[in-house]
């Protein structure tokens, strides 16, 4: 079971575009842009991925020695 422990805002500075004719313009004619950085994020992501791969090698090593302590047993 996955459970979020807590979620966090993060605290970077939104980037600032002159668009006074963009609808989302603020009265001085700038655009807030997303503080996303996907550099970032694609690490993230792959950083989580193998953690996954890593913990899912871990369980089929341990389900493996269990089926294999079993045939020993019925032998």
């Amino acid at each position: 079971k996955v459970r979020v422990k807590e979620i966090q805002t993060d605290p970077s500075p939104f980037k600032l575009k002159f668009d006074p004719n963009n609808p989302d313009a603020g009265p001085d004619g700038y655009v807030r842009l997303p503080n996303v950085d996907p550099m970032r994020e694609m690490v993230d992501m792959m950083s989580a991925i193998r953690s996954y791969e890593a913990n899912l090698t871990a369980f089929n090593t341990h389900k493996d020695m269990i089926l294999k302590s079993l045939e020993i047993i019925r032998v």
